[in-house]
C-alpha cells in the first residue's frame, strides 16, 4: 500500500479531497496548508487514480480547567478561560464508501501517529460516528464539543437579572467597583472583520489597563460569538460574566439574530459562564482518544 505523506495539497489533491467528502456525506475535513510549519498532516491514499482514503490532522494548543487558552471548534471559535498546557491534536479522516472496513483508516493513523510522536504529541482525538464507537482504534471519550445558541428573548432573562458574581464553586466574590471598569467596543463594517468588545481597568493615576476581549463576527442568519479572554490576574473575579453582559445589552439592541458560539467541555469556566448568561446547547459533538 502506497500512502501519499504530504505538508502541502496542490490544486489536484484539493479537488480530489473535495470530491471524496461528497460521497461521504459533505464531510468536511481538515486540508489547510501547513506547508509553513513543515508538518506532514496530510495522507492519502490513492486507488486507480482515485483517491479512496484521506486523513489529516491539525495541531493546537490544548484548554486546561485552570489556565489560560486561544472553539467551534469544531470548531471553534475559541474560547480563553483556561490555561494552554500541552500541544493537542485532532484527526479528520475519510474513506469511500465502497471501500470502508478494508484498514485504510487503521493505515493512514498509523503513519500520522508516527508523525506526531515526532512533535511529541500525544494527546490525540478524533469525532468518530456512532458506528464506530465501539471500534478498539477508540480509547475512550476525550471530550464534548458543544455548539451554543442564545437568542434574543433568553438574553433578557440574563441582562435584566440582579446577580452577585460567584466563584467556580458559587463562593461570592468582591471584585473591584463597577465603577472602576469602563466597556468598549471596536465595531466594524467590513464581513471579515470581527467586531471587537473591550473590558478596560481604570486605574487612579495610573495607565488604564485592558482585561477582557471578546469577538463577535456577523453571518446572515447568526453572529459567532469567539476569542472570549479575561486576563490571568482578574480571573474567577466575577469580571467575565460582567463582560458578558455588557457584550448581550449592547448586541440585542440592534438585531434579533441569535448569537452563536462553540465550547469544548475541557473547559469547565467556560461552559459555566455560558450557561450563566442563557446560551442553550442546540448540537454536541463526542470526541474520542485515540492513545
Amino acid at each position: 500500500m502506497k500512502i501519499l505523506k504530504l505538508n502541502k495539497l496542490d490544486n489536484i489533491q484539493i479537488s480530489d479531497i473535495s470530491e471524496l467528502a461528497k460521497l461521504c456525506g459533505n464531510y468536511d475535513p481538515y486540508y489547510e496548508d501547513f506547508s509553513a510549519t513543515g508538518q506532514t498532516c496530510f495522507f492519502l491514499y490513492y486507488e486507480d487514480k482515485h483517491l479512496v482514503s484521506f486523513l489529516s490532522f491539525l495541531s493546537i494548543a490544548s484548554t486546561g480547567t485552570t489556565a489560560s487558552t486561544g472553539t467551534t471548534g469544531s470548531t471553534d471559535a475559541t474560547t480563553c478561560i483556561g490555561i494552554v498546557s500541552t500541544m493537542e491534536s485532532e484527526i479528520t479522516a475519510m474513506t469511500h464508501p465502497c471501500n470502508r472496513r478494508q484498514g485504510l483508516f487503521s493505515a493512514l493513523l498509523k503513519c500520522a501517529l508516527t508523525e506526531l510522536n515526532t512533535l511529541s504529541i500525544t494527546n490525540i482525538y478524533c469525532a468518530v460516528p456512532l458506528e464506530y464507537q465501539s471500534s478498539s482504534l477508540c480509547k475512550g471519550l476525550s471530550h464534548i464539543e458543544y455548539l451554543q445558541k442564545l437568542d434574543i428573548n433568553s438574553s433578557s432573562e440574563f441582562t435584566n437579572h440582579t446577580f452577585i458574581p460567584t466563584s467556580m464553586d458559587n463562593r461570592p466574590l468582591h471584585s473591584h467597583n463597577p465603577k472602576h471598569l469602563q466597556f468598549t467596543y471596536t465595531p466594524s463594517d467590513e464581513s471579515d472583520i470581527p467586531t471587537s468588545y473591550h473590558l478596560i481597568e481604570k486605574r487612579f493615576l495610573r495607565r488604564s489597563k485592558m482585561i477582557g476581549i471578546c469577538q463577535l463576527s456577523e453571518e446572515s442568519q447568526f453572529t459567532n460569538l469567539w476569542g472570549v479572554e479575561i486576563k490571568k490576574p482578574y480571573r474567577n473575579q466575577g469580571y467575565g460574566l460582567k463582560l458578558m453582559r455588557f457584550i448581550i445589552h449592547d448586541y440585542f439592541k440592534c438585531t434579533s439574530k441569535p448569537l452563536i458560539l462553540n465550547v469544548t467541555s475541557k473547559n469547565s469556566y467556560a461552559c459555566k459562564l455560558y450557561k450563566h448568561c442563557g446560551f442553550k446547547i442546540v448540537e454536541q459533538i463526542e470526541y474520542y482518544s485515540l492513545t
